[in-house]
């Protein structure tokens, strides 16, 4: 299905909304916390304290605006005085413009005051773009800076840095008060985010669920709102709902939409369910149209302790010069407890001026089943200068690398949680026809998914088209019919096997099933080191039996060799996705470097000189792990190198088992590679 744009207004005003959390009185089942609350005040228990406030955007520029928030932070014992701190940083861009040479800062010294790091900090983060990323060298006392290098987020994308340390402090008396602050090029003043004080031994409903005994509920905008001619915007609000301290069941999820904004000032444009556990139970409803049917959810919806469920609500809503606060309300049937009713409050802009470039895009069919590849096509008419050309896909659908086109050369777009960016696209002065492929997650649930497709300048941001859109549904057939595989090549920088935060993702590694050489089933590793062998690739007669997947060793970087093993056996599942890492580790390379005056008299046994050259790199090999490659210089008889090469090796094989060595010694010659363990303990 093909949508053509809905013209908003070129140069696009958002407003990113502050408000505080208001306490109202409600019966019991009912509703307890009512307020105007913004994503910074919902999502994740994030404390705002300014008063509920209302930016204005002027409509001639673009804006930079950052969302800035810190989710609960958990404090647990491990061992007497030995504690565990976790939490996780929550930024997005609220605004139009990309936030360029982003910063993160904390000083963790300050704010814990009576404790002692020990261990850590460990840095995970997640949705951030450009060369920068998590600081390595930051320690929270010499180093207060989480981001290095030139850190970047795009307009409307979240970004989560998540936090971990071992501190010591007595047992009762540890109190943790986080506060960053953030700053880009493009703020004029730093953004603030704090944590609440929490002790070791308040109870885990205090820890995590300090509104209500309960689930946690969250409603933010993650898109829009856009204007359009006559008065009405487009957005999307992501609903969320957590399972705070219990199970629950009999969930619902109600937005009495027609109470808001009015029966006829209203459009329900889409619903779907973002990520829910496998046992939820229950779907998007269909029928939601937010006057005879508020319920977001079709019924036997349940949690258990920790899980959430996210659902996207795509709605066009008329509100000329006018402020509209829309509420949900969550309840549950197997509690009498009051449960959160998150509210946000926003100004819906309208457009004053038609947009200067029109967009569309379109897929070739109208539905797909789970692990579909699907093809999609934009046309954009001429433009003056060049401008970025934008696509998103919902949650659901993947793009698949290598099929980005622009009038039919390949051109592949920067691709980040969704969203596809060719910047600086030069368009055609007889118009532009661009294409890319995407893939549908084997988990991919049932509902509306809707693509969308825009114009934005390269700099300010400001969106100069309508915002074009296809929509497709999920074929009504099995969900167990199909299985994909996915998994990270990391930099395995301790050599222990296992992936620890902190240990970034390897690139353009070739990840294939190794019993279907003949098909050339492979994928490369992603910037981040992920990949994913989509259902597509494997095949659906694939599902309900063993494969191998296995790691290319050559495709490594230089001087990396892998630390897991080379291939793992897995069990494809109807409807399961099957996991499988694989780590590898830069090493150093020794070279021991072979000539006729190492030997005696054209033989292969090593002259004295030799022996105690050979005896010299043992010792320095025990201190760290490398790599011993034995060379021999060309003396024209090949077959005299190769036996004097691989009797250098026997000797350092035997050497290095001699003795209890703490770590495999790698040998590399000419001929192959070997790897030589020292001698075990007998004791057991």
């Amino acid at each position: 299905m093909t949508g053509r744009g809905f013209n908003p207004d070129r140069t696009i005003a958002q407003a990113a909304l502050l408000a505080g959390l208001a306490l109202c009185g409600a019966s019991p089942g009912e509703a307890a916390i009512v307020g105007e609350a913004s994503a910074l005040a919902s999502y994740k228990g994030a404390i705002v304290t300014s008063p509920a406030a209302k930016q204005n955007v002027p409509v001639s520029r673009g804006f930079a605006a950052l969302e800035l928030s810190i989710g609960p932070v958990s404090i647990r014992q491990t061992l007497p005085g030995l504690h565990e701190v976790g939490y996780a940083l929550n930024a997005r861009n609220t605004g139009t413009l990309t936030l360029n040479g982003l910063r993160f800062e904390e000083d963790l010294n300050a704010d814990l005051p009576r404790a002692r790091i020990v261990a850590g900090p460990w840095l995970d983060a997640r949705g951030l773009s450009g060369k920068g990323g998590a600081n390595p060298a930051f320690d929270g006392r010499s180093d207060l800076q989480m981001l290095a290098a030139d850190t970047r987020l795009s307009p409307g994308v979240e970004a989560e840095l998540g936090v971990r340390l071992h501190v010591l402090a007595p047992a009762g008396q540890i109190a943790f008060v986080s506060r960053v602050l953030a700053s880009a090029r493009q703020l004029a003043d730093a953004v603030e985010a704090r944590a609440t004080s929490m002790a070791d031994t308040m109870k885990l409903r205090e820890n995590i669920d300090r509104d209500a005994n309960g689930p946690i509920a969250s409603k933010r905008i993650v898109f829009g709102p856009v204007g359009e001619p006559g008065g009405w915007a487009l957005a999307t609000y992501r609903l969320g709902l957590q399972a705070a301290d219990r199970n629950v069941a009999g969930l619902s999820i109600r937005d009495n939409l027609a109470g808001v904004f009015g029966r006829n000032n209203y459009k329900v444009v889409s619903i779907g369910i973002v990520s829910a556990p496998e046992a939820f139970g229950a779907q998007a409803n269909p029928f939601f149209d937010g006057a005879g049917d508020t319920d977001l959810l079709t019924s036997g919806a349940g949690l258990s302790l920790g899980e959430k469920v996210m659902l996207d609500l795509t709605i066009r809503a008329r509100v000329p010069g006018e402020e509209r606060s829309n509420a949900m309300v969550a309840r549950s049937g197997s509690s009498t407890s009051p449960y959160a009713d998150a509210r946000v409050t926003t100004a819906f802009p309208q457009a004053e001026s038609p947009p200067s470039i029109d967009i569309a895009i379109a897929s070739a069919d109208q539905s797909f089943a789970p692990g579909d590849t699907i093809a999609y096509e934009m046309e954009i008419d001429a433009a003056k200068a060049p401008v970025d050309i934008v696509a998103h896909l919902p949650a659901g659908l993947t793009y698949l690398p290598g099929t980005g086109r622009v009038n039919g050369a390949p051109r592949e777009p920067a691709a980040d949680n969704g969203w596809l960016v060719w910047s600086d696209a030069a368009l055609s002065a007889v118009g532009t026809r661009m294409a890319f492929g995407a893939v549908a997650d084997p988990a991919a649930a049932k509902g509306r998914y809707v693509t969308s497709a825009f114009a934005r300048h390269p700099t300010s941001g400001v969106i100069l088209s309508g915002i074009a859109e296809s929509t497709m549904r999920r074929a009504e057939e099995g969900v167990f019919d199909c299985t994909g595989i996915t998994g990270n090549v990391f930099n395995d920088t301790n050599r222990d096997g296992f992936r620890q935060a902190g240990e970034p993702g390897i690139a353009g590694v070739k990840i294939a099933l190794g019993n279907l050489p003949e098909q050339g089933v492979a994928v490369l590793s992603g910037r981040d080191g992920a990949y994913n062998l989509p259902c597509a690739l494997i095949g659906r007669d694939r599902a309900g039996s063993a494969v191998e997947v296995g790691l290319a060793q050559p495709t490594l970087p230089n001087g990396y060799r892998p630390t897991t093993p080379l291939s793992r056996h897995l069990a494809l599942r109807r409807g399961r996705v099957a996991h499988a890492d694989f780590g590898a580790a830069s090493l150093p390379v020794v070279l021991f470097k072979l000539d006729a005056k190492a030997f005696e008299d054209g033989s292969e046994r090593l002259a004295p000189a030799g022996l105690k050259a050979l005896a010299r790199l043992i010792v320095r090999l025990e201190r760290r792990p490398a790599i011993l490659r034995i060379d021999h210089a060309n003396i024209g008889d090949t077959d005299l190198a190769a036996r004097r090469v691989e009797a250098v090796m026997a000797l350092a094989r035997g050497a290095w088992r001699a003795g209890k060595r703490p770590h495999e010694l790698l040998i590399e010659t000419p001929f192959g590679e070997q790897a030589v363990s020292g001698m075990s303990d007998k004791k057991m």
